[in-house]
C-alpha cells in the first residue's frame, strides 16, 4: 500500500494533479510513474483541441517545425504547453525573443515606408525592446 501512495505522491509532485487523478493515471499506466506523468502531460496538451490528438513528441516536433518556418507565435503556443518536456522551456524563451525581434524589424520597415501610425503601434507594443521607446519619440 505504501508503494502506491509513494507513486501517487510522485505523480502529484511532478504534475500538480489531485490524488484521485494521480491514482487514475497510475492505473492507466499500470503503476509506471513516468508513463503516468507523460499521460498527464499529453492530456493537458490536448485539452481543448478540437482536432487531432498530439503526443508530446508530435507536439514538440510540430513546435520545432513552426520555429524553423518562422511561425514563432505557433511555436510559442506549443512550447508553452510543453514546458517541462525536453528543452521546451529554453525553446519557448528563444521563440519569444525571435518573435519580438521579428515585430521590431516589422516596425522599422513600416517606419521606412512612412507608415508612421502603424510603426508607432508596433514600437508602443515593444516599449522596452532595444530603442523602441526612442523611436516612439521621433
Amino acid at each position: 500500500m505504501s508503494d502506491i501512495l509513494d507513486k501517487i505522491k510522485q505523480v502529484q509532485e511532478k504534475t500538480g494533479c489531485l490524488t484521485l487523478e494521480a491514482k487514475k493515471l497510475l492505473e492507466s499506466s499500470n503503476g509506471d510513474v513516468e508513463l503516468a506523468i507523460r499521460l498527464y502531460q499529453e492530456e493537458k496538451l490536448n485539452k481543448g483541441n478540437s482536432g487531432e490528438r498530439l503526443s508530446l513528441d508530435d507536439a514538440y516536433n510540430k513546435a520545432i517545425k513552426a520555429k524553423e518556418e518562422g511561425d514563432y507565435l505557433s511555436a510559442v503556443n506549443l512550447f508553452e504547453k510543453l514546458k517541462d518536456y525536453k528543452d521546451s522551456e529554453a525553446l519557448l524563451k528563444e521563440c519569444e525573443e525571435l518573435e519580438t525581434e521579428k515585430e521590431y524589424q516589422e516596425g522599422l520597415s513600416l517606419k521606412k515606408e512612412n507608415n508612421i501610425i502603424e510603426a508607432l503601434e508596433v514600437f508602443k507594443k515593444l516599449k522596452d525592446y532595444k530603442d523602441s521607446e526612442a523611436l516612439l519619440k521621433e
